[in-house]
């Protein structure tokens, strides 16, 4: 059933939620709610708003990934976080569980600074060099994750607040589950 919206920032203009595995950011064919839709719900009955509510979509995660995602409250917060992440001007860190170690480096949890935004960057890079992220059967895995999800959190987010200009700095707690948890520390 719907979950409660995780949110880890919110003010007039901006509002960003940490996003579960099973939410979708733009629709598709499946018809489910999508987060733009229900943080809709959320400010109309928290703010007692009247009509329609502005809910825009700053950038997407894929449906099976969880993690911080950016909505603008007002049409000029918008058009100037998305300047913000065309532009490169942001900074995002993502957690992904792999099933097979990198070859050089030592560890369980992989930490992945995102230099361009493109759609699957991270999935298939990783599938590339043998690192196929848990859970991703697009990309090879051997087996899925039990919630549909693969094991792929946006962690952490920097960006501009679009109209004070503070520096903002969002982390995503991780997945409510025993893997994540045993690697959180």
């Amino acid at each position: 059933m719907n979950q409660p919206l995780d949110i880890l920032f919110e003010d007039n203009h901006v509002i960003v939620i940490n996003k579960s595995a099973s939410d979708i950011v733009q629709g598709d064919k499946t018809g489910d709610e999508t987060l733009p839709d229900k943080i809709k719900a959320y400010l109309k009955v928290k703010y007692d708003k009247p009509g329609n509510v502005f809910c825009g979509v700053v950038h997407r995660l894929d449906r099976p990934t969880s993690g911080a995602v950016v909505f603008a409250r007002t049409s000029k917060a918008l058009e100037r976080l998305n300047a913000q992440f065309r532009d490169k001007e942001t900074n995002k860190v993502y957690w992904a569980i792999v099933e097979q170690r990198p070859e050089k480096d030592k560890g369980v949890l992989l930490e992945i600074h995102l230099e361009t935004g493109r759609h699957h960057q991270i999935r298939c890079q990783l599938a590339q060099l043998g690192c196929i992220i848990k859970g991703d059967l697009k990309y090879g895995a051997k087996r899925p994750n039990t919630d549909g999800s693969i094991s792929l959190h946006a962690r952490e987010l920097t960006f501009t607040h679009p109209t004070s200009k503070e520096s903002i700095h969002i982390v995503a707690p991780i997945p409510s589950d025993s893997l994540w948890e045993a690697l959180d520390h």
